[in-house]
């Protein structure tokens, strides 16, 4: 049986920053055709322009024009400066509203 749970959620200002320890790639996919999509992909790059050369190529090869494109990268949450990352204590007022684990 399903059970809704309420949860309290305080905010907490963080930052987002890249993961200097993880590269970020690159890839496209080809979506041009008649009945369905060509389905075509290229292979994860570390920058942009093998991308676009496969793109091209791709293009010469097949007279496809559609491509999305896509970026991915790790991303890192830390706190603003100044900001303690230990969670507050919940208010007495909320105390009911705590999830406990079982």
């Amino acid at each position: 049986m399903w059970c809704p749970v309420s949860r309290v959620f305080r905010f907490t200002p963080f930052k987002i920053t890249q993961d200097p320890a993880t590269e970020p790639t690159y890839e496209a996919e080809c979506v041009s055709g008649d009945e369905k999509s060509c389905g075509a992909t290229s292979a994860e790059w570390i920058t942009p322009h093998p991308v676009e050369v496969w793109m091209a190529d791709h293009l010469k090869d097949t007279g496809h024009r559609h491509y999305p494109r896509a970026f991915r990268d790790n991303a890192v949450m830390e706190p603003s400066e100044g900001v303690v990352a230990e969670p507050k204590p919940l208010p007495a007022a909320l105390e009911s509203a705590r999830v406990h684990s079982p």
